[in-house]
């Protein structure tokens, strides 16, 4: 049977309540890759894409570290700061995870996610730095393409916009263009109608309401909710039927409430719903009639856009960025506005609102195209070309030095959740300096299995017993509070601390 190489991919977040973009499209890619990559994900902390990953079926690692932010946004300086982190008490600790999973490849995600690609390239392993955003395009641009050129071995973009500023620092033949996707099931689709109905009537939106939605996983002021306020309202001085829903938890308060504000003081603040979160995108949508996109920064993709379109939704944006580029490769030009023209946005949905006919069409186009551009299918297919062309021009990724029991990672074990009582008494057991977050076997140094076992037998034990002592306090909280005074009496009496008869009869067990 043959070995797959081992990937380790490095995410950059791991939000607890809420799933990002970029989460999203690491999770998708890191399934994708499964097929020729035992994959191990790497987060900095428990999360929604933690936990998905475990879903399916994909080993996970936990370990914190720092990011460079200034990667996106160069400045004088930034090369000394990225090599500052050799010195980082986490350099360490990243150095010691790779080694105990020894991985063929590293995935970095994202241009502020550089100790992991420093780190590899210390141990000699190759490195994959994938960027999903556009790097400010300044007079400092070329001192983080160099740092991303010294650092890596192959750069991902997820658009040909995302490339644009590595254009003149990167050789072309070490870049590719994987696009994101999104898998809309035909059961979700089917489901829309009935779902469609019901979140409505809790929403309070009526079959005549026409629904304009806005979406952000974080709202802050590059994302543009203040021209998306200052078009509802002006769209609802024009049409009666114009309702909004907002979903977004907010990052910056400041500006958030400067929108309340905005829509405080308009007549119409019961024509806006807001949410800070929806856990269904099908919910999402369904209940939608058009999406807005007011990004205000040049965004390396538009993940939200490209899930309004495969929902079947007219979507407007402004036109920059990664957003602009899928827009026209979708056939959605038209509906492109400048950015920060609210009133081109009030143009364009006022078009939706005139001629439901029409937008019902173009939102099956979307469909359509959608799917067809960056579908499931389509993705897979790029996802291949990039794995073949490596098997080409990097044939030294997939030879594998070890044997097929020397590569195996324990399920269950590899990562547990927090509550689990694994790690710290398998680093107590092995004496183990490095992190205990790395649970795979170390036959490749030749040790041998029994001490492993002997840690599972401690591990069930363990458990067993904080189980029963779970189990034993939930019984006692249950226990009404007389039998619970009887037991403490019973247990006095036993002990010879409490009276049992009349006020003069001895204690039980006193001497006579």
């Amino acid at each position: 049977m043959a070995i797959k190489p081992r990937m380790m991919l490095f995410s950059h977040v791991s939000n607890a309540y809420t799933i990002t973009g970029a989460e999203r499209l690491l999770l998708r890619f890191c399934q994708e890759m499964s097929a020729y990559f035992e994959c191990v994900l790497v987060a900095p902390d428990e999360g929604k894409i933690t936990a998905e990953a475990r879903k399916r079926g994909i080993a996970v690692e936990v370990q914190i570290f720092p990011l460079i932010y200034n990667m996106y946004t160069p400045y004088e300086g930034l090369e000394h700061e990225v090599e500052k982190l050799k010195d980082d008490p986490y350099f360490e600790k990243i150095v010691n995870l790779i080694r105990a999973v020894q991985p063929d490849l590293i995935l970095t995600n994202t241009c502020v996610n550089v100790m992991p690609a420093i780190a590899a390239k210390a141990l000699g392993i190759p490195v994959v730095w994938k960027i999903t955003e556009m790097i400010r395009i300044n007079a400092h641009t070329a001192e983080a393409v160099r740092m991303i050129d010294r650092y890596s071995d192959w750069v991902i973009g997820i658009s040909n916009t995302v490339l644009i500023p590595l254009r003149e620092g990167l050789a072309e033949e070490k870049t590719s263009v994987i696009e994101p996707s999104r898998s809309i099931t035909a059961a979700d689709l089917e489901k829309l109608s009935v779902v469609r109905e019901k979140k409505r009537a809790q929403l309070g939106l009526k079959g005549s309401h026409f629904c304009v939605g806005y979406i952000s996983s974080f709202i802050y002021e590059a994302k543009g909710l203040l021209h998306f306020v200052e078009m509802a309202i002006k769209l609802c001085r024009i049409y009666p039927q114009c309702r909004f829903w907002i979903i977004g938890k907010p990052s910056d308060s400041v500006y958030y409430s400067q929108c309340i504000a905005m829509i405080r003081k308009s007549r119409y603040s019961k024509r806006f719903v807001l949410t800070a979160f929806e856990e269904s995108l099908t919910t999402v949508y369904g209940v939608m009639d058009a999406v807005v996109v007011p990004s205000m920064v040049e965004e390396g993709f538009g993940l939200t856009a490209l899930e309004g379109l495969l929902y079947g939704r007219p979507v407007v944006a402004f036109a920059q960025g990664g957003l602009a580029e899928l827009m026209h490769q979708t056939g959605n030009a038209e509906f492109l506005v400048e950015p920060g023209n609210s009133d081109g946005l009030v143009a364009r949905v006022s078009r939706f609102i005139n001629n439901p006919e029409e937008c019902r069409a173009i939102g099956w186009r979307n469909r359509q195209e959608a799917d067809r551009i960056y579908g499931l299918e389509s993705y897979q297919v790029k996802i291949r070309g990039t794995v073949e062309r490596w098997m080409n021009e990097r044939p030294e990724w997939f030879t594998v030095q070890r044997s097929e029991g020397e590569t195996e990672i324990i399920a269950g074990e590899h990562s547990p959740p927090p509550e689990a009582a694994g790690p710290t008494l398998i680093a107590e057991e092995q004496g183990a300096a490095a992190s205990p977050d790395a649970a795979i076997k170390k036959r490749r140094t030749g040790g041998p299995a029994r001490p492993r076992r002997r840690v599972r037998l401690i591990l069930r034990i363990t458990r067993r017993g904080k189980k029963r002592n779970r189990l034993s306090a939930r019984r006692h909280r249950r226990l009404p509070k007389r039998i619970k005074r009887g037991r403490h009496k019973l247990r006095l009496t036993r002990r010879g601390r409490m009276k049992t008869g009349s006020a003069g009869s001895r204690r039980k067990g006193a001497g006579r």
